[in-house]
């Protein structure tokens, strides 16, 4: 799903999540590519009316720009055969302003949300190996959180918006591996070269990271 504001207009609307729909490779393992696919069954009408979702930029809370608050608000949330829409009139301040021209500019086309889920429990979330790709599908989830505009996001169906890229990849390769390990049919291989880059500047840019704090 993309977002969208045409026009003079300042409506946003877009997908946050998208059913059946494969991300991009959100972890590069031992054990193979892991995706993330979200099942219909993920997100219903009830768990809509039960929590405080926020529309912001980037996952920055601080930077909010409309929502629904137990069922009522700025922010209007429908779910369909698609996934689940969101639509807000951008607000006239300066993070307002910025989100319409990024988005007319198509700097910004994509968005993203947070949740939890229970990684224990298979009614929930499950890990499936196909082939060299390991699939994980959201089933239900438990909390939702925020739906986001963002640059990178990790289901290019998504229109401005699901989680990103880099903020799913820190979470992923533990939480597969520590919650359901008997969902992983092949033994681990011995990581590529690449692979090993890969975590090595990974670790560097985390001491940066932890540096600056």
């Amino acid at each position: 799903p993309t977002v969208r504001a045409e026009g003079d207009s300042r409506t946003i609307e877009g997908y946050a999540v998208v059913f059946n729909q494969r991300s991009e490779v959100l972890w590069r393992g031992s054990y193979g590519d892991v995706v993330e696919e979200m099942e219909p069954s993920a997100i219903d009408s009830e768990l809509l009316r039960s929590s405080d979702i926020i529309a912001c930029l980037e996952h920055d809370r601080k930077r909010m720009l409309s929502r629904s608050r137990f069922g009522k608000g700025s922010l209007t949330l429908e779910l369909d055969a698609k996934g689940l829409k969101y639509r807000f009139d951008a607000p006239n301040t300066t993070d307002g302003d910025y989100a319409l021209e990024m988005i007319k500019r198509g700097d910004i086309f994509g968005s993203s949300f947070a949740f939890t889920a229970d990684e224990s429990d298979n009614d929930c979330v499950e890990y499936v190996m196909e082939g060299d790709v390991v699939v994980r599908k959201v089933k239900r989830i438990s909390g939702l959180y925020d739906v986001a505009m963002v640059a990178n996001p990790a289901y290019l169906g998504t229109s401005v918006g699901s989680r990103s890229v880099e903020e799913t990849a820190k979470e992923l390769g533990a939480l597969m591996e520590r919650s359901q390990p008997e969902a992983l049919k092949r033994p681990p291989q011995a990581p590529t070269e690449e692979e090993l880059r890969r975590a090595k500047q990974m670790q560097e840019d985390i001491a940066l990271l932890r540096s600056s704090l």
